[in-house]
């Protein structure tokens, strides 16, 4: 759980590549699927950044997969609305 928290801490601060490093160890530690499923939403996400949206709907396809099977409603909505709308990594924070 932790590499994946801060992975995706990572993400949100635009640190791509320690993002990564952080998300794909924290994918080969033994986890819930709907914390891997938010592990899937993150590497969509830094796909999204690197401009690749096949890669990306792919791992938020893999992350709604997961999030149903283990019944987790808010990873799901978000992985749904990814889908989407790509991730952009602004935020009404970021606005200001």
């Amino acid at each position: 759980m932790w590499y994946f928290k801060r992975g995706a801490a990572l993400v949100a601060v635009g640190d791509r590549q320690k993002a990564d490093d952080d998300l794909r160890r924290a994918l080969d530690l033994e986890a819930r699927d709907w914390v891997r499923g938010r592990i899937h939403c993150e590497l969509g996400k830094l796909a999204d950044l690197s401009a690749d949206r096949t890669l990306a709907v792919r791992e938020y396809r893999q992350a709604l997969a997961l999030a149903e099977r283990d019944n987790d409603p808010p990873g799901k909505a978000e992985a749904e609305r990814l889908i989407d709308r790509p991730y952009t990594g602004t935020s009404a924070t970021r606005a200001r």
